[in-house]
């Protein structure tokens, strides 16, 4: 038996929350830091063009991913490789993976969005706890917060 010991950011990420949690600490500054130059992260990720965000776009919050398209409300989530946010639609506290579509229309507020997944119209997601989107665009996943686990200060601070 040999003992690792570390000083720095670890969480385990073995649940939905858990996952979702570990993001929204990196958008507050409390997470693993994505822009260390002592650690820097080495990746076999694809080249892809720079993320574009469009002039109907806004965004508060947020890491926005090479190869997406920004045109609707961001706030607060993370957005990856090759996502696309249509103007009209509406993403808050949220990861959306790689791939995936949100179509104007919808509202999406403390889910993690799957890898290819087209989300249309309507509202997904619910204030007091968190919600999985499938490909299909469907809630596959919705439980409310478990307070007793590890969370983000914004859902701290309202409970």
């Amino acid at each position: 038996m040999a003992q690792h010991k570390h000083d720095g950011y670890w969480v385990d990420v073995g649940t939905p929350q858990a996952y979702w949690t570990a993001h929204m600490h990196i958008l507050e500054g409390n997470g693993v830091r994505l822009d260390d130059d002592e650690w820097p992260i080495w990746s076999a990720q694809p080249q892809l063009r720079p993320a574009k965000v469009t002039k109907e776009a806004s965004i508060d919050q947020a890491m926005i991913s090479a190869g997406t398209t920004v045109s609707g409300a961001v706030t607060n989530s993370i957005i990856g490789p090759k996502a696309v946010i249509e103007e009209g639609a509406s993403v808050t506290n949220c990861v959306v993976l790689d791939g995936a579509v949100v179509r104007s229309g919808a509202e999406l507020t403390n889910a993690i969005i799957d890898i290819d997944a087209e989300v249309g119209p309507g509202k997904r997601g619910v204030a007091d706890g968190l919600s999985i989107i499938d490909a299909d665009g469907l809630v596959a996943y919705r439980a409310a917060f478990d307070y007793a686990a590890e969370l983000p200060a914004f859902i701290r601070d309202q409970n």
